[in-house]
Formats: structure tokens, C-alpha cells, sequence
């Protein structure tokens, strides 16, 4: 059976508002449509998964990447990183 859906009522039952953006995934038996932001969100619940099975925490990335933009200045522009 094939269903047609008009555009407003897939907006109105999905939530979709006028300039929300949409990526279509190919699912190898059809096509699915998430908004983006859905995407993203998904995307960030992966990595977290992915971090914590290897034991860090968000603010440990957090600190790691800190001290690596500070060295990075440092290294770049000769300045003191810990300067305010």
C-alpha cells in the first residue's frame, strides 16, 4: 500500500516549522527524514557513549582541550596562556 502524505499535515505531525532543515539518510530499505537538530542530538549521544565506555567525563575533555588551545598559544604565538 502506498501512502501520500501532503507536506502541512507531515509539518504538523512531525512538529516541522517554516525553515527547519531536514536530512534525508538512506536506510537501504527506504528513506528517513530527521530534522537536523535531531541528527546532532543523536550524533552527541554517540559520543558520549563512546566517551564514557573509555572512563572520561565531559569536563575532563573539557580541561584536555583547554590545555592544549593554552600550549597551542603558547607554542604559536609566544604568548603566556595563563595570562588573563
Amino acid at each position: 500500500m502506498v501512502r501520500s502524505h501532503s507536506r502541512r499535515r507531515c509539518e504538523k505531525k512531525y512538529g516541522l516549522k517554516p525553515g527547519d532543515e531536514v536530512v534525508f539518510e538512506d536506510t537501504g530499505d527506504g528513506i528517513r527524514i530527521n530534522t537536523k537538530l535531531a541528527l546532532v542530538n543523536q550524533m552527541l549521544d554517540e559520543i558520549g557513549d563512546a566517551l564514557k565506555e573509555k572512563g572520561l567525563t565531559f569536563d575532563e575533555i573539557m580541561a584536555r582541550g583547554r590545555a592544549i588551545r593554552g600550549q597551542l598559544i603558547e607554542e604559536v604565538y609566544g604568548l603566556d596562556a595563563s595570562d588573563d
